[in-house]
């Protein structure tokens, strides 16, 4: 087309997510009017890998093919994945363009004959083995891509769900589910009013065996794509996924916060996101409020599942600041006017993203210069913990005291793993105390609960050398201990 002439480079994402893209792109070749097209070394440019052309292209034709592998796969789901049966995979992972910014016609072609009469394919862009449409470079990575046994539905509203693999789903009671929940969440960002012109919204659920309790997930241009195990049902932890990555359409995809460094601010984009999802559903009575309770342990409670801090830090700091403002203001605002505030400053600027003293400006009009200062403690710099009052998230969720199951070793792992193996930093009155094991012994194998594990609950086995010769000491690395966690309270609703 037209922006041939201009292309001097092709870039593909080094990392985005945790996918790997710069390290499965190979034999990169162009070619032009003027035949071959010399490709200069690839280099780093920040999250990029670049590819040089190594003079102009001439006409309005320039080819690019190249070779991407699906051996990223293996550490990531939304990595590019060739199966025999099928194929997914999120741009970012496998794309390698020139960066145009302006959008330009763009068609998604897919070959799938080897994979059967019943395959289908999708993209973020449209459903079919051929779909046109007017596409930046950005949306075509920033999109999944999908082929092989697919269910697909259609909504009233030009919404589309797309199922890969097998699953226990009803994607056609999914997808009137799911979009509901994004008028909910529509109304609280947007109002009343119609939603701004955008093209129609592709739900992307891929089916992936052996993830279990867990799941994946991006929201993307013009689609959001979930990765989850086929055999759970839409059950409450994976109702709240699907509702986090409807958020993000409006928290991370239409405002973000960058600090002064120009770095995003995940406690923004992720952790509010948390926040809203389970209570956009509660408020709705989707989920019920032991739903509700069990996603804040998850979520909040220090040690749980959350893969990152700033995703707990942002969660307990909307949380703090919506039950603030709702309290100070005696309900008539909440956090929901400050979101609305930061979405309108955007669309005002035409820029997605936001410094984060935009943030705290809001937040000292609606608390005072104080709540400055406290957000610049608890969120900016982290320095400062964030307390929840027990009436944070109203009658139906409180504290309560509770017994629970701990994991504790009981002693220094890393002891066993020296040369030679003898432990140490044995906790007196510990389950390891009690199985007999004690500082200085010689251990001549050891098998501990792995550190991936979430739970840590296997048993743990110790052969140790003694005067008698081996003996094995097993024991559950485990303890009860009072604790406060949040929970479900009786209340009306």
């Amino acid at each position: 087309g037209p922006s041939a002439p201009g292309v001097r480079e092709l870039r593909v994402a080094k990392a985005w997510a945790d996918t790997r893209a710069g390290d499965v792109i190979s034999d990169v070749e162009a070619r032009d009017a003027a035949g071959k097209l010399e490709v200069g070394e690839p280099s780093d440019d920040g999250q990029d890998r670049v590819y040089p052309l190594l003079r102009a292209a001439e006409g309005t034709e320039l080819t690019i093919t190249y070779r991407a592998s699906g051996r990223g796969a293996a550490s990531s789901n939304l990595a590019l994945r060739v199966e025999p049966d099928q194929i997914s995979g999120v741009g970012h992972s496998f794309l390698l363009l020139p960066p145009i910014h302006e959008p330009m016609p763009a068609v998604v072609r897919w070959h799938i004959n080897s994979m059967g009469s019943g395959a289908g394919s999708a993209s973020s862009l449209g459903v079919g083995t051929e779909v046109r449409a007017e596409a930046t470079s950005e949306e075509l990575t920033h999109a999944a891509y999908v082929a092989g046994p697919l269910a697909v539905a259609e909504g009233k509203g030009g919404e589309t769900m797309v199922l890969l693999g097998k699953a226990e789903l009803d994607v056609g009671a999914v997808l009137d589910w799911t979009s509901r929940v994004r008028g909910l969440a529509s109304r609280i960002f947007e109002g009343d009013g119609a939603e701004p012109k955008a093209p129609p919204f592709l739900f992307v659920l891929v089916a992936q065996p052996g993830m279990g309790r867990a799941h994946d997930g991006a929201h993307l241009s013009r689609s959001f794509a979930l990765w989850f195990d086929g055999s759970r049902a839409l059950d409450p932890s994976l109702r709240i996924a699907i509702a986090h990555e409807l958020i993000h359409k409006w928290i991370g995809a239409s405002v973000r916060l960058d600090d002064d460094r120009g770095r995003p601010a995940k406690w923004f984009s992720e952790g509010f996101a948390v926040h809203y999802a389970r209570r956009v559903l509660f408020d709705e009575k989707l989920i019920t409020p032991n739903d509700f309770a069990e996603d804040l342990r998850r979520t909040v409670d220090p040690g749980r599942e959350v893969r990152d801090d700033a995703y707990r830090r942002g969660a307990l700091y909307a949380a703090h600041l919506d039950a603030t403002i709702r309290s100070r203001s005696r309900g008539k605002r909440s956090l929901d006017d400050v979101v609305r505030k930061l979405l309108h400053e955007a669309r005002t600027r035409k820029s997605e993203t936001l410094p984060i003293a935009l943030l705290r400006d809001a937040v000292v009009r609606e608390l005072g210069e104080a709540a400055g200062e406290e957000f610049d403690e608890a969120v900016v710099s982290g320095s400062k913990s964030i307390v929840l009052p027990n009436n944070a998230f109203g009658p139906c969720i409180k504290r309560r005291r509770a017994k629970e199951m701990v994991f504790d070793l009981g002693f220094d792992p890393a002891s066993v793993r020296g040369d030679p193996a003898v432990t140490r930093g044995v906790v007196k009155g510990s389950a390891a105390a009690k199985a007999g094991l004690r500082d200085g012994l010689i251990v001549l194998d050891s098998k501990l609960p792995d550190e991936g594990d979430p739970d840590k609950t296997r048993e743990v086995e110790l052969t140790v050398a003694g005067s008698r010769g081996a003996r094995k000491i097993r024991f559950m690395p485990l303890y009860k201990k009072d604790v406060i966690r949040w929970a479900a309270w009786p209340c009306k609703r």
